[in-house]
């Protein structure tokens, strides 16, 4: 009798569950073509596009730049120096429903296969932990979001090639100017036909 009672529970609440679902995917209507350029990104769905947009809106003007929706969210990592140390650092406090979307986001994305999110999430954690690589990864995914939805464009994905060629060139170029700070003249090589 009582799993019986249980049983009739739950069916009840997946009852209720998919009332709410049908209401807010006719309350959603209007805003379908943004939930759409949203879910193009890897490792948000439907549901997920549609909480972000609940929480940020449409309407980017109203944010000053792409910086000011992350810092809004809670996504900016804190800068703690004195005397040209770093010390420790929080993530500043934000609007805790986005970033814990973003977050989840973020952890949906890391596990995408040869994506540009994924490379850049395992990149950071190897080098910073995994804290910070789901900090850096939903903030570029709310970057991202911010152009999409101010440009009405979908997402573009690079792939893992672009983020490693990407680092390449950052390496070099850091490389190249520590030669210079130390007093060496760094030329390009010339290329071979």
């Amino acid at each position: 009798m009582t799993l019986q009672h249980i049983l009739d529970h739950l069916a009840f609440l997946e009852e209720q569950i998919e009332k709410v679902e049908s209401m807010i995917d006719e309350k959603c209507q209007s805003y379908q073509e943004l939930v759409d350029i949203i879910d193009s990104i890897p490792g948000i769905d439907k549901i997920a596009a549609q909480s972000i947009i609940a929480e940020i809106g449409t309407n980017m003007s109203v944010f000053h730049s792409q910086d000011h929706l992350a810092s809004w969210c809670g996504l900016c990592p804190g800068n703690n120096e004195s005397a040209g140390k770093k010390k420790r650092t929080k993530v500043r406090p934000g609007n805790n429903y986005v970033k814990t979307i973003l977050c989840q986001c973020a952890h949906a994305a890391s596990n995408s296969k040869n994506t540009y999110l994924a490379a850049r999430y395992w990149s950071i954690k190897a080098r910073r932990g995994p804290q910070k690589a789901t900090i850096a990864t939903a903030r570029k995914i709310i970057i991202s979001i911010y152009h999409m939805i101010k440009n009405r464009e979908y997402y573009c994905e690079y792939g893992h090639e672009a983020y490693v060629m990407a680092m390449d060139k950052n390496r070099v170029k850091s490389l190249k100017k520590k030669l210079e700070s130390l007093g060496y003249e760094v030329m390009k090589k010339a290329e071979t036909v």
